[in-house]
């Protein structure tokens, strides 16, 4: 199961998914990468944007959380296959959002003072 949610997030063999993205889906080699290191960037930020978001405790993240939830369960209870993750990606991005967002503020006001 371990090895299944790694593969689910990119870090356990990441480049078999890239080459079936290639051979299979004929996808061009550098979109296939690319899209691997989006989502990276876009996890890490979405990691940043839950800490943010947890400290305030102004927003619930039930619904933030859910469903990245039920993908790593339904991916424990079948198989790793990266377009399972797809059901995620839109709260991973709305986290990473609110993470480039604080980024920004601090940004700005440093410039300012």
């Amino acid at each position: 199961v371990v090895l299944r949610w790694a593969r689910i997030v990119g870090l356990y063999n990441p480049g078999t998914d890239v080459n079936f993205d290639i051979r299979i889906l004929k996808r061009e080699r550098f979109l296939a990468w690319s899209t691997l290191y989006t989502f990276y960037a876009v996890a890490g930020l979405a990691i940043g944007g839950f800490v943010v978001l947890r400290r305030r405790r102004e927003v619930p993240l039930f619904p933030l959380v859910a469903i990245p939830v039920v993908v790593l369960i339904s991916v424990a209870t079948t198989f790793a296959q990266v377009r399972y993750r797809a059901p995620a990606e839109p709260a991973l991005v709305i986290l990473a959002a609110v993470a480039v967002d604080v980024g920004l503020v601090r940004l700005r006001s440093r410039r300012r003072t």
